[in-house]
């Protein structure tokens, strides 16, 4: 989840708080693992996008019917 949406829920000091403690939960993985961060890409984030927008959209077709 990033941290626009956070903040739209909770607010921006805890959305704040919570979207520095994932950056640190997933360095710390990194870390102790050794692994190399990998980034997705913009490609692979308009892709779950559009995924996620058709299955709302089929969810909400569904409810019409």
């Amino acid at each position: 989840m990033d941290y626009r949406r956070m903040q739209s829920r909770m607010g921006a000091p805890k959305a704040i708080t919570a979207t520095a403690h994932q950056l640190a939960r997933i360095f710390y993985r990194l870390w102790t693992s050794g692994d190399r961060y990998t980034d997705p890409g913009i490609d692979a984030y308009e892709q779950q996008y559009r995924q996620r927008t058709l299955k709302n959209l089929k969810k909400k077709l569904k409810l019409l019917a």
